[in-house]
């Protein structure tokens, strides 16, 4: 007897090509109109040398005096990416928007797996609807930048999570530690990702286990990352004489994001490019200006302790959008966005966040807060993330997998409410 087609599997695939199609449309009509900043730019030169062959070499010194020098600037996993695509489909850079619409799309679909483990079909299919139209996740797949791997590990991260909580093995704890680990190569904030969300849920995952039991899934997870992080920190001994993630990322990080322009004024909490430089670093090897920029963003933040309180604020209120909206939807036009579109953003997220609250009370009264564990860290994770670093809204763009999921149960329950106080009251 033949079996019959999941209606969820249909549905799901249905919104994934509006998903797609929305994507696609997007390039098309705002491409001319964006500003390709700095780190798209170094993505795009990047994907070159490596699909030339030349690796992970410094683009400013190769493109511009044909010197083949070691970088390890940022983390290693999207401009690998994007030198795959350079070699398959083309190095244009439409064609990386366009299969950056790609990854899109199985955010979309990792959203709606998501969404039905944590609150069934209707919620599942709530979730991918709102995460196909996010303006956010739209612009973030079109933008040429490391966003746009990072979200779709991450949505594979916390369904991945789910699953080990719903059947416990340690194969499927190493998966989403591998995936974390993952996660971590597209950006370095995926450590955080590792810390506060995977090994947390590994130890207090759901069902009644021994705290060896624990303890084990929590190695396993952590050995999963580890397994997949090492190869490049082990690169980056043996060619850059340091075991790091990233250079010049985390001192740029550092620098811009300590120094007076941030600690008070418009850009208070964010990050300036004016404070990334230093004299004569046309001189400087890359970890000796990583280390001058770490030493100065650490000496100015030393110094000005008493500000950092209200400097952390600003970050956390920037990162959620309560701060500045409209200048900090300005400050970011500049990176592969568009000022409008970003307002539009603004709005949508606003209404996630009020969504979300309304979920995660909602799971309380229930006495349920523990099946939305990943969820939960998650949104604690991006909030200390903008705590150490800085605060942008394309950097919450990072939580919503879990506010998109939390958003969907809402209106689901909001809609079954609704029902329930129309429908007529019949004989007891």
């Amino acid at each position: 007897m033949a079996r019959k087609p999941d209606r969820f599997a249909l549905r799901l695939a249905a919104i994934c090509v509006a998903a797609i199609a929305l994507r696609v449309l997007y390039v098309l009509t705002f491409s001319r109109h964006l500003h390709f900043g700095l780190d798209a730019i170094w993505y795009e030169l990047v994907a070159g040398t490596i699909a030339d062959g030349k690796g992970f070499v410094d683009p400013a010194k190769f493109y511009g005096h044909g010197l083949v020098v070691e970088t390890a600037f940022r983390p290693p996993l999207y401009p690998l990416f994007l030198a795959v695509v350079n070699k398959t489909i083309g190095g244009s850079r439409t064609t990386y928007q366009l299969a950056g619409c790609a990854l899109g799309t199985l955010t979309v679909a990792c959203i709606g797996q998501l969404g039905r483990r944590i609150g069934g079909t209707t919620v599942g299919l709530g979730a991918a609807a709102l995460a196909a139209v996010s303006p956010a996740l739209i612009g973030i797949d079109a933008s040429v930048m490391a966003e746009t791997l990072y979200i779709p590990l991450i949505a594979l991260t916390l369904l991945a999570l789910v699953r080990a909580c719903e059947r416990p093995s340690l194969a499927r704890w190493a998966v989403a530690g591998a995936l974390g680990g993952a996660a971590t190569l597209a950006r370095g904030d995926g450590a955080l990702l590792v810390v506060v969300v995977v090994l947390p849920v590994a130890f207090l995952g759901s069902g009644r286990r021994s705290r060896r039991e624990r303890l084990g899934a929590v190695g396993i997870a952590l050995l999963g990352a580890l397994v997949v992080i090492a190869p490049w920190i082990v690169r980056n001994q043996i060619e850059m004489d340091r075991p790091t993630l990233a250079t010049l990322d985390a001192g740029t990080a550092i620098a811009g994001t300590n120094c007076a322009t941030t600690y008070s004024g418009s850009r208070i909490g964010s990050w300036d490019e004016a404070c990334t430089h230093v004299p004569n670093e046309g001189g400087l090897t890359e970890l000796q200006l990583t280390d001058a920029l770490q030493h100065r963003g650490v000496q100015y933040a030393t110094h000005h302790i008493a500000r950092v309180p209200l400097v952390v604020a600003a970050r956390v209120a920037r990162q959620w959008g309560v701060w500045a909206p409209a200048n900090e939807a300005r400050l970011e036009a500049v990176e592969s966005r568009n000022y409008g579109w970003q307002l539009v953003t603004w709005v949508f997220d606003l209404v996630l966040a009020g969504l979300s609250i309304y979920a995660f009370v909602a799971f309380g009264k229930r006495r349920k807060l523990a099946e939305i564990a990943p969820l939960v860290l998650l949104l604690g994770a991006v909030t200390l993330d903008a705590v150490l670093v800085y605060g942008k809204q394309r950097f919450q763009a990072a939580a919503h997998p879990a506010l998109l999921v939390l958003a969907a149960y809402a209106l689901t329950s909001l809609m079954r409410r609704a029902r329930q106080s129309r429908a007529p009251v019949g004989p007891p």
